[in-house]
Parts: C-alpha cells; structure tokens; sequence
C-alpha cells in the first residue's frame, strides 16, 4: 500500500462530494480524499449523583432504554 503524507498535483482537480459542508470527501477523476477536517471539542458538565460528569457533545451519543418495560414488566 502507497501510503502519502501530502495530496499530489491532482488536489486542483478535488471537488466535494456529499449532502452537506460536515459530511463530504473530496474526489477528483483519480484520487479521493476520505480525511475530514477534526471536529473542535463541545464539553458539557452534568451533575449525576454527586459527581460532576463532563462530555463533549461532539463525540458522544446517548442510547436511551425503555425502562418501563425492561425493568418494570413482570416479563422484562
């Protein structure tokens, strides 16, 4: 595998490919560049039992459980 740190001369030809400015490559004829730009951190602090919690909102999903019916039916 050829592995390049920096873009050849065909970058002139690069053009956006995708739905929206933060989720597009740049292609070109022969090459496609799939590096995105990093995305600059968004922390949030909570406080949960008493322990501040920090997140960055930028790299973090939350994953909701229905409770009710996991924990509280009898066949949960």
């Amino acid at each position: 595998m050829n592995v390049a740190a920096n873009h050849s001369k065909d970058d002139k030809a690069l053009r956006p490919l995708g739905s929206s400015e933060r989720n597009q490559w740049m292609v070109s004829e022969t090459c496609a560049d799939l590096v995105r730009q990093p995305v600059p951190p968004r922390p949030i602090s909570l406080q949960a039992h008493g322990k501040r919690l920090t997140v960055d909102l930028a790299r973090t999903a939350m994953i909701v459980v229905d409770m009710q019916n996991d924990f509280c039916h009898p066949e949960g």
